[in-house]
């Protein structure tokens, strides 16, 4: 049986007020307020319906479990099928990774995937399985193919939150992608996805080592390499710490913990900030 799911969602984007930046379209979806507009976003729609799950587990308000639901139906109308699986389309472009509109996320298929699991487990509906199974296949197609898939190094593969060209390999969204794995393994496993889950864990242990440069945590690794801001910082030790807790190698724990000394010390910040003032004034 799958537990609540893996992190506290309110840890970084609720309680720093991302949902003061969500309108709410007339059947109660959450649309993300950019500064071009208000747009669907798959991974937050996601995000509020498993937040609302843990508060009607934790409070027993109907509203809570209704908003969940509601997250439930827009991932089963909104969905594109076709030959890559299920696929949950973002309908705006990326100008720093020059994604143009529409893109997939494989954050945005593991996010979906975790609802589409807890729905099941909640009603026995094997339509959400079916669903989960469908949108987990871009997992298994490059990005080059409209999939999410890429080469971090020689041998190893990454799960790319942003399919873009050069790839940009985002830590936490390969992280909160992979939880998406895991979520459907507890339900109902199968041979190919545990093989696929075993590779990412070993591509994650081989390569965390470049995502720390040496006083802080890396967000990403593209071109070059930007400098997690602190909330990711933070975000980085919380995910590291679960990938700890779900698997017992002992590399994610040490990692947290450096991380979270990094964070404790002053001069860090310092050096943080002062990094990406250069970054952004040179492009390195």
């Amino acid at each position: 049986m799958i537990s609540d799911y893996f992190i506290d969602l309110g840890f970084k984007d609720v309680r720093e007020g991302m949902y003061e930046l969500f309108r709410f379209d007339e059947y109660g979806i959450p649309l993300y307020h950019y500064s071009w507009g208000d747009c669907y976003n798959p991974v937050f729609i996601c995000h509020w319906g498993l937040y609302n799950l843990y508060l009607f587990k934790t409070q027993q308000q109907q509203i809570h479990l209704d908003n969940f639901i509601k997250a439930v139906k827009w991932l089963e109308i909104s969905g594109v099928q076709d030959e890559r699986g299920l696929c949950y389309e973002f309908k705006f472009p990326l100008t720093k990774y020059k994604i143009d509109f529409p893109w997939i996320s494989a954050m945005g298929q593991g996010r979906a995937v975790s609802v589409l699991t807890r729905a099941y487990q909640l009603t026995q509906d094997k339509l959400y399985l079916d669903m989960a199974h469908q949108a987990l296949q871009p997992f298994f197609i490059d990005a080059s193919q409209g999939g999410v898939q890429s080469e971090i190094v020689k041998g190893y593969i990454w799960l790319e939150e942003y399919p873009c060209s050069p790839p940009s390999h985002v830590l936490n969204g390969f992280i909160i992608s992979l939880m998406g794995l895991y979520d459907i393994l507890v339900v109902d496993p199968r041979v190919k996805l545990k093989k696929l889950y075993d590779q990412l864990i070993q591509s994650l242990v081989h390569n965390l080592p470049r995502y720390d440069c040496g006083y802080w945590s890396y967000y990403n690794l593209y071109k070059y390499r930007d400098l997690a801001n602190v909330d990711y910082h933070k975000y980085h030790i919380l995910l590291l710490w679960k990938m700890y807790e779900l698997t017992e190698n002992k590399i994610f724990w040490e990692y947290s913990l450096k991380w979270e000394r990094y964070l404790n010390r002053s001069i860090n910040r310092i050096l943080r900030h002062t990094t990406r003032i250069r970054q952004r004034l040179f492009k390195f």
